[in-house]
């Protein structure tokens, strides 16, 4: 059952794996999400500097042309405050290499979400970080 504060939040779904992408979508909109979908970083980023009414990114860290990282890091400039989630299938690979970047992983993301997951553990994952006060938590 859709949930009618969900139908309104928008969030932007940045995949490169095409057939995990159309997963993620799909069950987003069956929860009730307004969802958009990009397989890259570079056009993600095209897409939220147009349209800044995202209310959450959901984004793989590995992927062509731009990191999840360096996407992350390009939407705080715009956005400080955006809700930005990542997702890994190696979470703490993306720690390692995030220390060795100087970045704090921590501060740039605010939940990091390991796959594979299901369903609750997304939408969970969404809702609690909808509904922090915009402090990145980085919890996995």
């Amino acid at each position: 059952m859709k949930n009618e504060a969900e139908t309104s939040k928008k969030i932007l779904v940045v995949e490169d794996e095409e057939r995990f992408c159309e997963l993620i979508k799909m069950m987003l909109e069956q929860a009730g999400f307004l969802v958009e979908t990009h397989e890259d970083g570079t056009s993600a980023l095209e897409s939220f500097e147009k349209n800044l009414d995202f209310n959450l990114v959901l984004t793989d860290h590995n992927m062509p042309k731009m990191t999840g990282f360096e996407l992350a890091v390009a939407i705080r400039e715009i956005r400080e405050n955006a809700k930005i989630i990542l997702m890994s299938g190696y979470p703490e690979a993306a720690r390692k290499k995030a220390e060795e970047l100087e970045i704090n992983i921590d501060n740039l993301f605010d939940a990091i979400l390991q796959k594979p997951f299901d369903l609750a553990i997304l939408r969970g994952t969404i809702e609690n970080t909808l509904k922090s006060n915009g402090e990145s938590s980085g919890k996995c």
